[in-house]
């Protein structure tokens, strides 16, 4: 559905700040310069149907992160679950824990690990960066807490 359509001889502008839109509109006409002549022109407000209606549900796992800007490496990828695994259990940021499963995508070069215990993704809230050590050198990754998405009452 479209929220508003243009006739001929229309221009639709947007203003970021809108005291100066409301300022125009309150002034009415308006001559402006187009190509070296002078039109006159009208302001007015223009009225907007509403939009789509929806509810989107977010829950935040307490026991899921996000893994993203993974090296690439020249190894399986089984052994990059490992790593992965290795580095995120009990880590030196006291949260992590044990790992109940590594999903992780060799193409976007990213993961989703999931703690075995609730709450143990919270401690890595707020802290984007992360270390990730591999083949004796250290990278840096990121996380991002996991999030399930659920769009409801759709109109």
């Amino acid at each position: 559905k479209i929220p508003f359509r243009l006739n001929q001889n229309q221009a639709l502008l947007t203003f970021e700040d809108e005291e100066v839109a409301q300022r125009l509109i309150k002034r009415g006409k308006h001559t402006v310069n187009l190509d070296n002549n002078k039109v006159d022109v009208r302001v007015l407000p223009v009225p907007l149907d509403m939009g789509v209606k929806f509810e989107l549900h977010v829950t935040v796992s307490g026991r899921k992160i996000n893994v993203s800007n993974i090296p690439e490496l020249p190894i399986p990828e089984d052994w990059m679950r490992d790593k992965l695994e290795l580095n995120f259990y009990k880590t030196q940021k006291g949260g992590g824990g044990e790992i109940e499963n590594v999903t992780y995508d060799n193409e976007s070069r990213r993961a989703v690990i999931t703690f075995l215990r609730p709450g143990a993704s919270n401690s890595f809230w707020g802290s984007p960066k992360y270390p990730f050590s591999a083949n004796g050198k250290c990278y840096t990754v990121f996380v991002s807490s996991h999030a399930n998405l659920r769009l409801k009452n759709f109109q």
